[in-house]
């Protein structure tokens, strides 16, 4: 996920406190995530699934200098409108002429805060989540769409224009508790008939004026807008001693993630390449593709994969037949736009594509005097051309939720023969100098089958140590 997309998954996938499904779901997905996550800083417009990047903006401008002791009540002054797709907000201090003439800083004027509400019926206790953040999850779990989490934010840093809000379709100015707020609707993904009522398409932003926070409700879109703004005033914050405090996140540090990611170009060179049955060695390890087998059919691995990914027979049916014969699928490709003159994502074609197992037989060896553990399972790319030069292709694709997960999240495998399981599906321990045959799993879209590459690198989408590709084209 990029910076747009993660600011609400990134404080929730590292919580511990999240609600018991999206724990569940989130553990069955770590070793997973932390190869995409790397992959988005060289994407910059990567879509998590179908939720919709954008440059939409929602813009603070916060008084500079010193703050009034006496006229904290007056720290807000907020005018919104909405131009486009682009929602801005200008947040002034008022005027302090009548004001004290000892001053002092904003964070050190701003009073600390507790949350205070009564309880929701259908939902859990506001579980803190880390970074100022509180799930509300239901009984129903997270795939009932009815979920939301809040955020706690003090105004502690000067600035104007750049907080910055997903894509948003729609606005209106609300009243919150008395005080001036604004209810916003976001794109999911426009024209995909694979937008779920998970997704986070619904925001309330709550300005508390008087004492200096802002509190920003995050919500699936399951929830309906008038129950949204329901729950949004049954939970405020309230001033309060030190140590019943809560704790908060600071509008400074959500700064430091709103800059505006260019799509970044993915250049490959001859030399980071090498072929089916070439030895590559990168980072201590040595690395051979000893074999490529297509196949139309995955009855004999399909029990595994259900597994790996938690599937039903619901799931599985959605791409391959009961005797693991593999079904097509209507494959949208997106359009990404600048989430301010243009959606952010729209589906501009859609096509009926038939998938492929690929299967992979991989020689991996310690070159090193020591063991290691190392994640041998690599993640499949698609090379294009540009002006005669070789880059990773990044196009964009709406797919059934099934279709996603099967194709590894960033094309990360579905299946590994010689897995031990649980948490370490894709992680191998080899003693020094130990060699060992690997056979690995990835579903293909069949137009893509000319263009896949492995991408083997440290794992850290560090930029000090070039990726090398083994080229599996078939």
């Amino acid at each position: 996920m990029n910076k747009k997309n993660k600011e609400y998954y990134q404080r929730v996938y590292d919580s511990v406190n999240a609600s018991s499904e999206l724990k569940e779901r989130l553990t069955d997905m770590e070793e997973r995530n932390k190869m995409t996550e790397k992959h988005s800083k060289k994407k910059g417009i990567k879509m998590a699934g179908k939720v919709a990047v954008a440059v939409a903006a929602v813009s603070l401008a916060v008084p500079t200098g010193a703050y009034a002791y006496e006229r904290i009540s007056d720290y807000f002054k907020m005018e919104v409108e909405q131009n486009g797709y682009q929602v801005d907000m200008e947040v002034k201090k008022t005027d302090s002429s009548s004001a004290k003439k000892d001053t002092i800083s904003a964070k050190e004027d701003v009073k600390p805060v507790k949350l205070v509400y009564d309880s929701i019926e259908g939902y859990t206790q506001g579980l803190k989540t880390g970074g100022g953040w509180y799930e509300f999850a239901t009984k129903e779990g997270f795939k009932s769409g009815k979920e939301f989490s809040v955020e706690v934010l003090q105004v502690d840093v000067d600035t104007s224009k750049e907080y910055f809000v997903d894509d948003v379709t729609y606005s209106q100015n609300i009243t919150v508790n008395g005080n001036k707020g604004i209810y916003i609707q976001k794109n999911d993904v426009v024209g995909s008939k694979y937008n779920e009522d998970t997704a986070y398409t619904q925001r309330v932003v709550v300005f508390y004026e008087d004492m200096g926070y802002i509190m920003h409700f995050y919500a699936q879109s399951g929830i309906k807008k008038e129950q949204l703004i329901k729950y949004a005033n049954q939970i405020t914050i309230e001033n309060c001693e030190k140590q019943e405090e809560i704790e908060v996140a600071y509008l400074s540090e959500q700064l430091q993630n709103t800059d505006v990611v260019k799509e970044e170009i993915e250049w490959v060179k001859q030399e980071q390449l090498v072929n089916v049955k070439e030895t590559m060695v990168y980072d201590g390890m040595e690395y051979e593709v000893l074999k490529v087998d297509v196949k139309d059919n995955i009855s004999k691995e399909m029990k595994d994969i259900a597994k790996e990914l938690g599937h039903n027979e619901d799931d599985v049916s959605v791409y391959a037949k009961k005797d693991g014969t593999l079904k097509t699928y209507d494959r949208e490709t997106i359009t990404v736009g600048d989430g301010k003159n243009t959606p952010s994502g729209e589906v501009s074609k859609t096509e009926n594509i038939g998938q492929k197992f690929v299967l992979v037989t991989l020689r991996v060896k310690n070159t090193t005097k020591k063991a290691v553990e190392k994640q041998v399972c690599r993640d499949l790319v698609y090379f294009t051309e540009q002006d005669g030069k070789i880059k990773v292709d990044n196009t964009e694709y709406g797919r059934p939720n099934a279709i996603t997960e099967v194709k590894g999240y960033d094309s990360m495998p579905c299946y590994f023969k010689e897995t031990d399981g649980g948490k370490e599906f894709y992680i191998k321990k080899l003693k020094a100098g130990e060699e060992a045959v690997y056979h690995i799993g990835y579903m293909v879209d069949e137009d893509q089958l000319s263009q896949m590459a492995l991408r083997i690198d440290d794992g850290s989408g560090s930029s000090d140590k070039t990726a090398k590709y083994i080229n599996i084209k078939n």
